[in-house]
């Protein structure tokens, strides 16, 4: 049972006290030093791997950086392609457009000049049946 002594109770203080001086289940009470230590070793542990992962992301984002700028430079490279194309289909529609138009004036003209020389043909003709008679 347990003493009430100034609103204390004086056998959970006994029982503290115990466990301060005497060994836990046999074993020996760790020094502070030694507790320090071991967190020490523990953070710097901490800390190093820590330093890993950011070095990990770090390469990480040089990586996806470097394969981003390659995606977009592929993507460049492509569009440009398709702009060469159609520009250079552009370049041909004007040239095929100009030598068509170019035919077709020539065309015309040969058309006029067949229609001159059926018209000279027709003359010469009239002009030797003319002297024939």
């Amino acid at each position: 049972m347990s003493n009430f002594k100034n609103g204390r109770d004086t056998l959970a203080i006994k029982v503290r006290n115990r466990h301060r001086t005497k060994p836990l289940y046999g074993l020996e009470k760790v020094p502070v030093e030694a507790l320090l230590k071991l967190a020490l070793e523990q953070v710097g542990e901490q800390e190093s791997y820590i330093e890993e992962l950011e070095e990990k992301i770090r390469r990480q984002e040089v990586e996806y950086s470097i394969k981003r700028k390659e995606e977009i430079l592929a993507l460049n490279n492509e569009i440009y392609k398709e702009a060469m194309i159609e520009s250079r289909k552009s370049y041909d529609v004007q040239r095929l457009t100009s030598i068509v138009a170019k035919q077709k004036k020539k065309i015309k003209e040969l058309r006029d000049s067949r229609k001159e020389l059926i018209q000279e043909i027709v003359r010469l003709k009239k002009l030797r049946e003319d002297v024939h008679e």
